[in-house]
């Protein structure tokens, strides 16, 4: 998210939960990313069904209202609004960077043989891997990110997974590895409370939420390795470039 100063003072405004926000005059917000949201009215919805939103400007005013417009119409505002998207724009050469970059994450799911039904690994795969693409905020996934989506499903001996408390516990770790800045804070919010399900629900035993553990972890930049080449921001344009 890319914003001119008066649409940060507007943003901490709706933040604050002031009543009325204090910019002077229209602030521009600029979501490259798109965004996730619950609700077109209350930005403190937290249990409504997500809506997903494309790349877009947000035009901040006085009376609070956001003013949606996709990435290609600005038309509609003044001389004086399309002078602050200069601003924004600036600084949205990182963002454009980020975006470009094909989402590679991998999944590793660790525990004990027995904890899920023998034919349960496709399935796992396919429905965490489909929960992290939802979490960066992947509405309609391509070849490029569901063949560069990895789950690895490791069944152990009964022995071979421990807690400090006793041997041979039932509890699960899911590891989720991701390039840098990937996923938003509500992204991982997110996906935690999905993958947990998405373990319990496999198990067959709602309890095992309590003893399941979802572990997200970015790779450090430059150190994500595909085919001897170590992949950074760089590489990553370069790569997204090169399949348009």
């Amino acid at each position: 998210m890319c914003a001119d100063p008066m649409g940060m003072q507007w943003m901490m405004d709706v933040m604050a939960k002031k009543p009325k926000p204090t910019n002077t005059t229209p602030g521009l917000i600029y979501m490259l990313n798109g965004a996730l949201q619950r609700s077109s009215t209350d930005p403190f919805d937290r249990t409504s069904p997500p809506i997903p939103i494309g790349p877009h400007w947000m035009i901040g005013r006085s009376t609070r209202r956001r003013v949606f417009h996709p990435l290609q119409d600005c038309s509609s505002e003044s001389d004086a609004i399309r002078r602050h998207a200069m601003d924004a724009w600036c600084c949205s050469a990182t963002a454009t960077a980020r975006r470009e970059e094909p989402p590679m994450p991998m999944i590793d799911v660790y525990a004990v043989a027995d904890l899920f039904p023998t034919d349960a690994d496709r399935r796992l795969a396919e429905e965490l891997t489909g929960a992290l693409l939802r979490a960066e905020g992947v509405v309609n996934p391509g070849p490029t990110h569901t063949h560069n989506t990895g789950a690895y499903i490791h069944r152990l001996p009964p022995s071979a997974v421990n807690t400090a408390a006793q041997g041979n516990a039932r509890t699960v770790r899911v590891q989720v590895l991701t390039p840098p800045g990937v996923l938003s804070r509500d992204g991982q919010k997110q996906l935690v409370a999905e993958a947990t399900q998405i373990v319990a629900r496999i198990s067959g035993d709602p309890s095992q939420a309590s003893r399941t553990w979802v572990l997200l972890t970015e790779a450090a930049e430059g150190g994500w390795g595909i085919a001897g080449t170590a992949f950074g921001r760089e590489e990553f344009a370069a790569l997204a470039a090169k399949k348009k």
